[in-house]
């Protein structure tokens, strides 16, 4: 028998209560094997301190996942072999760091931070940022703030200086990159629907500072690959991105578009999620989607009844769960005659968080179209106009942490593509970075027909952040 909206709300509630639990459970395990790992660490690097006069370190070690005893949420995609070594050689290090007894790891390597309102706040102004300097008329905008957030925080390894500085303001509202790490890490952790992966690509013979490749590798489980950057390491970084959006982007990359480059930092996201309650034959129905040039689109509607709604200043948004409860999908639409544009303007990070967090109990009735995105771009432009400029300048970028030399960004290319459909919704992103109350009250019933453009979002639940954000301007 068909549960009531009430009987189904309540359930919810229940399986969200029991879930924030077991996660808390889990944090607290997590957080107490960091405590005893750290002892651990603190005691091997006395012991190094003590042999590093007697031993001479072996060659730089392969930094993957598992190869050190570093603790990593990421995955590692396999890449087709042939091309890429999956080994560190002597060569990838500095020559004053060769032959160097190594540091012991980093405790923070083990460490995780529940996301907090710090966090919240730097991530949600970094998401909201991406979105808005992206947006064009006509045109639809998807992005990944997770996706381009890690990539460069594997680039703030090797930062030094103002460039550093301006990377942790702009992606990390000035958090510090070990205190960036842990939050990184907590918001990824103990996610089912999410896969995500890290990749550091190396031209032969380029000598890159063993310690930006530990720290990728332990900190963010990036493998490590070196190759020799012509075209058949395109068609390796796009097999390993393949591979790590379970083949939703199969190019990313051109031929020719490592010419340039002798370091590529690459991050694939894959999101798979399923309605809790998918649609029946009689709940699909024909519809049209109004772009906002007047013109329409033919699309396929899904009509539901959904149990909550957003409090949304000049428009109306509405949720639908994903099956686990850990997931949301997002829908807010501006009133009749605003832009998709100045209603994104209209808000800022604050504002965003507290509409997500909005919700109300209502009756909704909802007509969603069935879609299809994709979206590409080199985000240089983007991210300099929320910030990020010196990362870019050749003469004035300080990477010296990476390799010696005028080392600079030269693109952040980034990929998404995303399909939502009457069982759920399919998401995927790619970027690639080159280096030169409660009381009972009545439930308001209202009905929300999504068929004009619309800003959207896969929200994690738990920390109302979004992994995804795009603008949905036409279907087709």
């Amino acid at each position: 028998m068909r549960k009531s909206n009430g009987e189904f709300e309540a359930e919810i509630f229940r399986r969200f209560d029991e879930y924030k639990e077991k996660k808390k459970k889990r944090h607290r395990a997590v957080r107490a094997a960091s405590l005893c790992m750290a002892v651990v660490l603190l005691g091997a690097a006395v012991l190094l301190a003590v042999r590093g006069a007697r031993h001479k370190a072996p060659n730089v070690t392969d930094v993957r996942p598992g190869s050190s005893g570093a603790a990593s949420e990421n995955t590692q995609p396999e890449v087709p072999g042939g091309v890429p070594t999956d080994t560190v050689t002597p060569e990838t290090a500095s020559e004053s760091e060769r032959g160097t007894e190594p540091s012991a790891p980093d405790p923070m390597v083990y460490m995780v931070k529940e996301t907090d309102e710090i966090f919240s706040a730097a991530y949600t102004e970094f998401a909201l940022g991406l979105l808005c300097a992206g947006l064009e008329d006509g045109k639809n905008t998807l992005v990944s703030p997770l996706s381009v957030m890690e990539a460069l925080a594997m680039a703030s390894n090797g930062a030094s200086g103002r460039t550093l500085d301006e990377l942790m303001s702009v992606i990390g509202g000035g958090i510090g990159t070990d205190d960036l790490t842990a939050y990184l890490r907590g918001f990824s952790l103990d996610s089912d629907l999410v896969r995500m992966s890290n990749s550091v690509w190396i031209r032969d013979g380029f000598a890159v500072r063993k310690s930006f490749l530990e720290k990728n590798g332990g900190l963010y489980g990036a493998g490590v690959f070196t190759a020799p950057f012509d075209d058949s390491t395109v068609d390796a970084v796009n097999a390993w991105i393949n591979a790590g959006t379970n083949g939703m982007i199969g190019k990313m990359l051109e031929r020719g578009a490592l010419n340039d480059s002798d370091i590529c930092l690459c991050n694939a996201v894959f999101f798979d999620g399923r309605w809790v309650q998918t649609y029946k034959d009689e709940n699909i129905v024909d519809g049209l989607f109004r772009r906002a040039d007047g013109t329409t689109d033919r699309v396929t509607m899904l009509r539901s009844e959904e149990t909550s709604a957003l409090s949304v200043r000049g428009g109306v948004g509405v949720r639908k769960m994903y099956d686990g409860l850990r997931y949301e999908f997002i829908a807010l639409m501006p009133d009749e005659g605003t832009s998709l544009g100045d209603f994104a303007a209209s808000f800022d990070g604050a504002s965003l968080r507290a509409t997500v967090r909005s919700f109300v109990r209502a009756d909704v009735e909802l007509e969603m179209p069935e879609f299809r995105a994709e979206y590409s771009a080199d985000l240089t432009e983007t991210l300099k106009k929320i910030g990020i400029k010196e990362a870019f300048e050749a003469g004035r970028a300080d990477f010296s942490g990476i390799a010696d030399g005028n080392i600079r960004i030269c693109s952040v290319r980034h990929k998404t593509a995303f399909t939502l459909d009457r069982n759920g919704t399919l998401a995927s992103s790619a970027t690639v970075i080159g280096v030169p109350g409660s009381s009972e009250v009545p439930s308001p019933k209202m009905k929300v027909t999504l068929d004009r453009p619309f800003i959207y979002m896969i929200v994690d639940s738990l920390t109302a952040l979004p992994v995804f954000i795009g603008a949905l301007e036409t279907v087709g």
